[in-house]
């Protein structure tokens, strides 16, 4: 055995040992890296991005002392961060904390190109402009006390229907504006879009406009921006008066009846129309049988299409005796 461990069979039967070790080991950890180890993901993070359109750009300066024009109201933005749910809560019109502002504290009258800077943004997210800059007009503010007025129509009423009363609350407002474009004021409406065939009253409430003799919408502040409107809408009316008409067969012993009402005339109201054909109503008195006076509840039967809170009136029947 000693010699053995000394020859070199012993050495070449050992190489070949450790080789087919090695072999076998790399066969097998090739197959192991192929289909058993698990790739750990990626833990790179990407930017992502929104955009913010129609943020209202809001103007600093004394507005006791200016009015201001500006070119545009609005610009857009595009927001990018890291962060997703910062991110998503900007975009959010509820949950914004940034906003577009332009500073016009250090300017007077004039026309100026003015910066629009962002400003309340979270430092983990950048914000890119459409625009850097905006024109501004600053002009020197004048008020005046204007009546409201409605561009509410009998138009819009359905056929046979009126408007009989509008009111406007508040009735005058304070109208704000450049002194160059208040003389070019003329009147102040609550104003609503045109409709058709209204057939109820209702109340709602209206944007205030305020416009030049020739329809021109003039840019303004307001005391109040909006106005409530209620609007009553009925059927016509008119006074119709009452024909008191004898009806039935007179008894031998009677020559002729007197009538006497508590109402000689009464309201009535319906289509334009249909009243316009109305100047009184003929009321039938039943006289079958009255031998002596009486009084009576009668019941008011309306033309088609008519109508009266009044439904009877009292009539007291006299006879008149014959002489005969």
């Amino acid at each position: 055995m000693g010699k053995f461990t000394h020859s070199k069979w012993f050495y070449l039967t050992l190489s070949l040992f450790f080789a087919l070790l090695l072999y076998f080991n790399a066969n097998n950890s090739s197959s192991n890296d192929g289909s058993n180890v698990t790739q750990e993901p990626s833990s790179t993070k990407s930017e992502s991005t929104e955009v913010v359109s129609n943020l209202p750009i809001h103007l600093t300066y004394d507005k006791s002392k200016y009015f201001v024009s500006v070119s545009t109201n609005t610009v857009s933005v595009t927001l990018t961060s890291m962060n997703r749910v910062l991110l998503d809560a900007e975009a959010n019109k509820q949950t914004r904390t940034f906003k577009a502002q332009v500073d016009l504290t250090k300017y007077g009258p004039g026309t100026y190109t003015v910066p629009i800077k962002l400003k309340g943004l979270d430092h983990a997210i950048e914000g890119h402009l459409s625009q850097k800059e905006v024109e501004v007009t600053i002009d020197d503010r004048e008020s005046k006390t204007f009546k409201v007025e409605t561009n509410i129509s009998q138009e819009w009423v359905k056929k046979g229907l009126e408007i009989s009363k509008i009111t406007l609350n508040p009735k005058e407002v304070t109208v704000s504006t450049a002194k160059s474009d208040l003389d070019k004021i003329s009147h102040v409406v609550a104003y609503l879009s045109p409709q058709q065939n209204i057939e109820k009253s209702f109340t709602t409430r209206a944007k205030l406009k305020a416009y030049s003799m020739n329809g021109e919408e003039i840019v303004a502040d307001f005391s109040d921006d909006i106005a409530e409107i209620s609007v009553d809408i009925e059927s016509p009316k008119k006074t119709a008066k009452l024909n008191l008409i004898q009806k039935g067969t007179m008894p031998k012993k009677i020559s002729s009846y007197q009538f006497l009402c508590d109402t000689q005339d009464i309201t009535i109201e319906g289509k334009k129309d249909s009243l316009s054909k109305i100047s009184s109503l003929d009321v039938p008195i039943d006289i079958q049988g009255v031998d002596k006076t009486v009084t009576r509840q009668v019941h008011l039967n309306l033309p088609k299409g008519i109508k009266s809170n009044t439904k009877t009136i009292t009539v007291t029947i006299v006879p008149q005796l014959s002489r005969d």
